[in-house]
């Protein structure tokens, strides 16, 4: 649906993006992670159409997005939320339906229902936006983004902020979003264990550059020091040598290779498990 293609940007001598190429598919939730100045909010301002990029391209459904584009109306973007401070929770939404063409009432209102339920700010419809706290704006910068059902949605830090109710709320709506109504879903984020809980795919930067690209996995990397060398083969094939040992991916395997004497007359000296975790991807 959204494709990045080889996209650089630069100010002046100093180089954000590098080389920046990636996609995003519907039902899919991509999650773009790395470092501050990673170049993470420069890559999703190209996407929103707040920057321009120094060269390269992104298209959207096979069309090209620059410099402008009205593809991007069909998006639903949560980067910095902005409000009408003055209007109630309601009027602000309603000012966003219809600036998106709509115009029965009922079906403004019905959406709004929705979608106040959705990120469970019901209560608050009438309230005033400037009474409001940071974590309550955040929710409703999310509903700013699913409002009109745009079947791209990307959002920069939408957990930051939320308390683990509201970080819930928030996990459950991009889920719903990809899996249920099959759009397609780009987040940058800061908190690891929440992105591993919902993410397809993790698109790392670093530097300017894609430094991976891939599913997440949270496979367990076993590594066994003995005394002497192991022998993997046909009758351990579970157990990948090393010069120290050897590497297994479960626990249930060790306990096969002790039943299977595969370490008679060579004592394991150390066990150490490495967490496949995003923290070590993170830190890479």
């Amino acid at each position: 649906m959204l494709q990045i293609h080889h996209l650089k940007k630069s100010y002046g001598a100093k180089e954000v993006l590098l080389d920046i190429s990636f996609e995003v598919r519907p039902g899919e939730i991509v999650a773009l992670l790395g470092k501050n100045g990673a170049g993470k909010s420069t890559t999703m301002n190209c996407v929103a159409g707040i920057i321009n990029p120094t060269s390269g391209d992104i298209t959207y459904e096979r069309q090209s997005l620059l410099p402008e584009s009205t593809l991007r109306s069909e998006f639903g973007i949560l980067i910095t939320a902005v409000f009408f401070d003055y209007l109630n929770v309601e009027d602000n939404l309603t000012c966003l339906l219809r600036a998106h063409g709509w115009r029965d009432k009922a079906a403004i209102a019905q959406r709004i229902d929705q979608i106040m339920a959705l990120v469970d700010l019901s209560a608050q419809k009438r309230k005033l936006v400037k009474t409001f706290s940071f974590g309550m704006k955040q929710r409703l910068g999310l509903a700013q983004a699913l409002m009109s059902d745009a079947e791209f949605l990307m959002l920069d830090e939408p957990l930051v902020g939320l308390d683990p109710l509201g970080k819930d709320m928030v996990k459950q709506a991009l889920v719903r979003a990809a899996r249920e109504e099959n759009r397609a879903v780009l987040f940058s984020s800061h908190d690891l264990p929440d992105v591993a809980d919902i993410c397809d795919r993790i698109v790392m930067i670093k530097d300017g550059l894609v430094a991976f690209d891939g599913p997440y996995s949270d496979d367990r990397e076993i590594e066994l020091v003995t005394e002497h060398p192991l022998a993997s083969g046909a009758a351990y094939p579970t157990l990948v040598a090393t010069e120290t040992g050897g590497v297994l991916h479960d626990t249930g395997d060790l306990n096969e290779l002790i039943g299977a004497g595969a370490f008679t007359g060579n004592r394991i000296t150390d066990v150490r498990v490495h967490e496949n975790s995003l923290l070590r991807l993170f830190q890479s």
